[in-house]
C-alpha cells in the first residue's frame, strides 16, 4: 500500500515508454485527507481547520486532473463545494480550494454525484469544463439545485456543454425540463484519440454493453 501523493505528477506514471509520452501525459494529485495542492512544485496546504465533526469520509477523498496533450480529465471523488448550511458550509468547502489549481478541463466526473453540496460555481467558472458525468445511483444525483446551477445560461453556457449520467434515478425528481439536457443514461466511456488532440464519448446499454450514443469528435 502506498499513501497517495497530494501535489505529485511523478506517483502515477506510464509502464510502456514512459519517455515517449513526457511532454504529453501527467497524472497532477490534486487534493486528500484535506490537503491540497498549492500549484507550485509539489507544496501542499491544509483546506480543513474547523470542527472535527464535521470532517467525514468524503472529505478524505483522493483527487487528481489527467492530462495528454490537449485533452484533460478531472475526478476528485466526493469532494465537499460548501452549498450546506446545515453543516457549516464554508468550513466544508474544499472545491473553492481545489478551483484555484486544477486548471481547464475537459471532461469533469462531478464531485459527489453533483449531490447538495457540490459543483460549486467557483469550480464550474475555473475548470470550465465542456462535459460534465454524473454517476448516479439516487434521486437526488444530481440534487436539482446543483444541476440548475450546472445549467444557468448566465454562468455556464450549457449550450456549449455536454452532460452525462450513468442511470435515470434522479429523472423524475429534476422533471423534464432538466433532463433533457442529458444524453441516453448508461455506461460512460471517453475516448482520447492519438495524441490527445481529439476525444468522443460513447454511452453503453448497462445490460447488454451495445453502444446506444455516440457523441461527435472533438478538439482540433
Amino acid at each position: 500500500m502506498e499513501k497517495f501523493k497530494v501535489g505529485s505528477r511523478k506517483q502515477f506514471i506510464l509502464r510502456h515508454n514512459p519517455g515517449k509520452y513526457k511532454k504529453l501525459f501527467e497524472v497532477r494529485n490534486l487534493c486528500a485527507n484535506g490537503i491540497v495542492w498549492t500549484g507550485k512544485g509539489e507544496k501542499t496546504k491544509p483546506m480543513f481547520s474547523g470542527d472535527p465533526e464535521l470532517f467525514d469520509e468524503n472529505m478524505n477523498s483522493c483527487g487528481f486532473r489527467i492530462r495528454y496533450g490537449d485533452f484533460s480529465y478531472y475526478n476528485c471523488g466526493d469532494i465537499p463545494g460548501g452549498n450546506f448550511p446545515l453543516c457549516k458550509s464554508l468550513e466544508r468547502d474544499f472545491e473553492s480550494y481545489v478551483s484555484d489549481v486544477c486548471g481547464k478541463i475537459t471532461v469533469m466526473k462531478c464531485d459527489h454525484h453533483a449531490a447538495t453540496d457540490a459543483v460549486n460555481m467557483k469550480l464550474i467558472a475555473a475548470a470550465d469544463p465542456e462535459v460534465f458525468i454524473i454517476p448516479a445511483c439516487h434521486r437526488e444525483h444530481p440534487y436539482k439545485a446543483t444541476m440548475v446551477r450546472m445549467t444557468d445560461p448566465l454562468c455556464n453556457y450549457p449550450e456549449k456543454k455536454e452532460f452525462y449520467i450513468t442511470s435515470e434515478s434522479s429523472r423524475k425528481d429534476l422533471g423534464e425540463a432538466l433532463w433533457k439536457h442529458f444524453k441516453p443514461a448508461g455506461h460512460i466511456v471517453v475516448r482520447v484519440y492519438p495524441g490527445g488532440e481529439r476525444y468522443q464519448i460513447f454511452v453503453l446499454d448497462v445490460r447488454t454493453m451495445n453502444v446506444i450514443y455516440s457523441s461527435s469528435i472533438s478538439g482540433k
